[in-house]
């Protein structure tokens, strides 16, 4: 007897037969199945908790969330697009990082004849001539946006300083245009 109801032929198994004990299997797996998945979350979250990230950039910060690499998943939950000679600078701490983005300034430079851009972190008129790969020889002449400057000027001030007023509080991000008259 199986079940309370009395088997047909021994030899002949009929699916009604076996209909009460596929149930309880399958009850069982579903519930195993269930308690597995819910164990691994738990236990996923705990591994790979979410951070805070806030990210600064061209002025703006953005809260944004995170679980694997603040940097990245920062910078791209921001939507930040990122240029050539720009820098990202991150620090964590716990369960928060901070992502900023500076922004490379582009420079135009003539010099020989020729026009040379480049966009640069420098800080200086020498260090932007050195990024697009120019020397200065003894007796040649540079100028910022019409200004006699030397080598070691800081690049970004003398710009202002050849800028009208209102642009300069604008924030207007014009290249920076330079100069360079060979002795």
């Amino acid at each position: 007897r199986f079940g309370g109801r009395p088997l047909a032929d021994p030899r002949h198994i009929t699916r009604s037969d076996l209909s009460d004990h596929p149930r309880r299997f399958r009850g069982r797996h579903h519930a195993a199945t269930i308690f597995v998945v819910v164990l691994l979350a738990v236990f996923g979250f705990r591994a790979f908790p979410e951070r805070d990230v806030t990210v600064l950039n061209d002025g703006q910060a953005y809260r944004v969330s995170a679980i694997f690499d603040p940097r990245s998943e920062g910078l791209t939950a921001a939507a930040v697009n990122l240029g050539p000679g720009d820098r990202v600078l991150s620090a964590s701490g716990g369960r928060h990082s901070s992502v900023a983005v500076q922004r490379a300034r582009p420079v135009s430079i003539a010099v020989d004849g020729r026009q040379v851009s480049v966009r640069t972190q420098a800080t200086t008129v020498g260090g932007a001539l050195a990024e697009a790969g120019l020397e200065l020889h003894h007796g040649d002449r540079v100028y910022v946006g019409g200004h006699a400057t030397t080598e070691r000027a800081p690049l970004f001030a003398a710009a202002l300083v050849a800028r009208p007023t209102s642009a300069a509080l604008s924030g207007a991000t014009d290249a920076v245009r330079m100069e360079v008259f060979r002795a």
